[in-house]
């Protein structure tokens, strides 16, 4: 999205005037991914060293695999993501005080690489859990961390590639168009975020499908299977508002309502995306921070 006080080129040669309310609307959202990220940080950074340290603050000690593998991806993103969100606050400018894009397209670039890695491959680490609860029905937990280790890690390895495969394939940057740029997702000029969005919106209504579905067997199950029906009627809820919703707003955006990359909006829907997962990755934070230090039940397994 880009911010200019007078008039935008369009690679039609057109010109559209960028409504002044949108740049205080970009700002906002940066801000608060910058926040979030921090927070999920912050969080999982905790989580990692209390289960290293075998804190006597953490009531589950024996943590499934893809629940460490989704602390370790949350806290890894979050850290690099916030140095993209870092450089669109440092080079905003007021609609008042435009003069020129100050916004290196190179830098938006390879700094939004972990962050839309991150928005699409971080749903199928849920996923991936979500699989684990199913196997951990049958099975032990013991077993589950000696067999299911390597299938939870390969499986995260393809989408995590897939992801960063196609970022890289947006390279090299046409210039004549992304200049003007100052979004990440304006500089995707060929793909559009395709790789990421069908990446997000298959795992996230995978993510509401499995959830549904574990709610229902658990009906039947005894209490001490130990699952946690909150965090999975959480998850539904979460992947509903964060997850598919956004990914369906942005699917419909480039079907029907894309303008030409640099016209008001063209990359306003990619930061609302990255604000809706960061915003995500936070809450799902401070959900295992306050199940873990602030137990109600005795569950054994999450």
């Amino acid at each position: 999205m880009d911010q200019s006080s007078t008039a935008l080129p369009t690679p039609n040669s057109t010109f559209l005037e960028l409504p002044d309310y949108l740049p205080y609307l970009e700002l906002c959202l940066n801000w608060t991914a910058l926040i979030t990220h921090g927070i999920t940080a912050i969080c999982m950074g905790f989580l990692i060293w209390a289960m290293h340290c075998q804190s006597q603050l953490l009531r589950v000690q024996q943590l499934a695999y893809s629940l460490i593998l989704f602390f370790y991806a949350h806290f890894i993103f979050s850290v690099f993501c916030m140095p993209y969100q870092m450089y669109r606050v440092w080079r905003w400018q007021a609609p008042g005080t435009y003069t020129q894009n100050t916004f290196s397209p190179l830098a938006l670039y390879w700094l939004s690489l972990p962050e839309l890695v991150y928005y699409g491959a971080i749903p199928s680490v849920v996923f991936l859990l979500a699989i684990e609860r199913f196997v951990g029905l049958k099975w032990p937990l013991s077993f589950i961390k000696r067999h299911f280790s390597l299938f939870t890690a390969t499986m995260f390895g393809i989408v995590l590639l897939l992801n960063i495969v196609g970022h890289l394939l947006e390279f090299p940057l046409d210039m004549g168009l992304v200049m003007i740029c100052e979004t990440a997702s304006c500089t995707t000029t060929i793909y559009r975020l395709y790789f990421q969005i069908v990446s997000k919106i298959t795992f996230s209504c995978a993510n509401v499908a499995c959830s549904i579905l574990l709610l229902v067997m658990l009906n039947g199950i005894d209490k001490a299977m130990k699952l946690n029906n909150r965090v999975i009627i959480f998850t539904v809820i979460i992947e509903l508002i964060f997850g598919v919703l956004p990914c369906f707003v942005s699917i419909l955006y480039n079907q029907v309502l894309a303008l030409p990359i640099g016209a008001p909006n063209s990359g306003l829907k990619g930061e609302i995306g990255i604000t809706c997962c960061a915003f995500d990755g936070a809450m799902c934070g401070i959900l295992y921070i306050l199940y873990q230090l602030f137990p109600e039940t005795d569950e054994e397994m999450v």
